[in-house]
């Protein structure tokens, strides 16, 4: 039960709001409207993924069902974000949050349906703010994100719902994705 509760908590959506959110109170070169936008884009419409599940039916398996809508979902978002970030006067961070989302999305779609692999898109969402967080604000703060990301990967084994080199390779994922978008824009 405790892991089912932990698992709900950390939904990627959830832990990059509070990213997103907390990202904004420290920084201010984060205008309105990026916080905005990246809540918008990287929070609520993925969030409606799971009611638009629910209410189309979408997939025999319900949580197969979840994972293909929000896929979808979070494609759909994150590259609205991303084209927006390109051409407007958005921040350095709003991009690198946009581009790594993207790439991370991209790549669990590459892996996931063509490769056939279960990369963890749970711990791929929940280890960008890690990175996030680290590269704007220190080493300390990323030992917050760590500590989201060892109760996504604590609830996910007690579950059986990925083994343990699925969550390494969506972590991994997100690592190199943050670190390209960096390089990228920095």
């Amino acid at each position: 039960m405790i892991a089912k509760i932990m698992r709900v908590l950390t939904l990627p959506p959830i832990v990059t709001g509070f990213t997103i959110v907390f990202l904004f109170s420290t920084h201010n070169d984060i205008s309105v409207v990026e916080l905005y936008l990246l809540f918008v884009c990287l929070v609520v419409f993925p969030l409606l993924a799971y009611p638009f599940r629910e209410v189309f039916k979408i997939g025999n398996d319900r949580r197969q069902g979840q994972r293909s809508v929000a896929m979808i979902f979070s494609v759909i978002s994150y590259s609205y974000g991303y084209i927006w970030s390109l051409f407007s006067n958005a921040s350095m961070i709003t991009k690198v949050f946009f581009s790594s989302y993207l790439i991370s999305v991209i790549a669990l779609l590459i892996i996931n349906k063509i490769f056939k692999y279960h990369a963890s898109g749970h711990a791929c969402s929940t280890t960008a703010p890690l990175v996030l967080l680290g590269w704007q604000l220190g080493f300390w703060y990323m030992i917050i994100g760590i500590i989201f990301v060892g109760i996504v990967y604590f609830a996910s084994l007690r579950l059986k719902r990925h083994t343990f080199l699925q969550l390494i390779s969506g972590s991994s994922i997100s690592v190199l994705a943050g670190f390209l978008s960096i390089i990228i824009y920095v």
